[in-house]
């Protein structure tokens, strides 16, 4: 009886383990990419009464997503702030995010097949493709990241935040498309499974998004 129980005991320890040597590999890095478009729907004016006013977004905690670097990180080196993360509560997050929020050059977009189907089709008019990567912890919403989008970075105005949960993520988007001297907004709560395209639809503009973790192995970057 005595056998069986530390038997179990092993094979539970070993489960942990594994479990934890998986974890290190995968870093708590997620790279986070939107295309913005706009609808050329002839009947988009009237399928709604738009108010005047769409109000203000609120940024003044967000990374500007106009300011950040174009880089990828090439090893765990660079990571070094990501080991106090699992450990770290929303003040520790809040002061390492800032400083580990790059741009994704457009060759590494994971997206780019999509944007030229909607710069090709007629429909649509493609505004702007974006991506960036940000380190998150499991169940903190990650610091929003700001942007102005567009002709003269004019015509989109928004804020997109994520907290990973575990097999998927909830997304915040806050957006406003402005076309001569009018406003839209859009504001949704998203829920997205892992590389999941989820397709925001609204009769002025529409936006694709996606989120994918990001795999740190022998020093190179890729997408899970």
């Amino acid at each position: 009886m005595l056998q069986r129980i530390v038997h179990t005991l092993i094979v539970a320890l070993l489960v942990v383990a594994s479990n934890s040597c998986y974890a290190d590999e995968v870093a708590d890095i997620y790279q986070v990419e939107v295309i913005f478009f706009e609808n050329y729907n002839k009947g988009r004016f009237d399928s709604e009464s738009w108010p005047k006013y769409v109000g203000k977004l609120e940024t003044n905690k967000a990374i500007n997503y106009n300011n950040l670097k174009s880089n990828i990180p090439e090893s765990i080196e660079t990571l070094d702030t990501m080991d106090a993360m699992d450990e770290a509560g929303q003040e520790p997050v809040k002061q390492i995010i800032p400083k580990t929020v790059y741009k994704v050059p457009p060759a590494k977009m994971l997206l780019n097949k999509e944007a030229s189907m909607i710069k090709d089709g007629k429909s649509h008019r493609f505004i702007e493709h974006i991506a960036w990567i940000q380190p998150m912890a499991l169940n903190v919403r990650s610091t929003p990241v700001y942007f102005q989008l567009g002709k003269n970075a004019k015509e989109i105005e928004g804020t997109v935040s994520v907290k990973p949960i575990r097999n998927y993520f909830n997304v915040s988007l806050d957006f406003i498309f402005k076309t001569g001297d009018l406003e839209y907004r859009l504001a949704k709560d998203l829920k997205l499974k892992r590389r999941e395209i989820f397709y925001v639809d609204h009769p002025m503009m529409g936006a694709m998004i996606m989120v994918t973790p990001v795999l740190i192995e022998a020093g190179t970057p890729s997408q899970i």
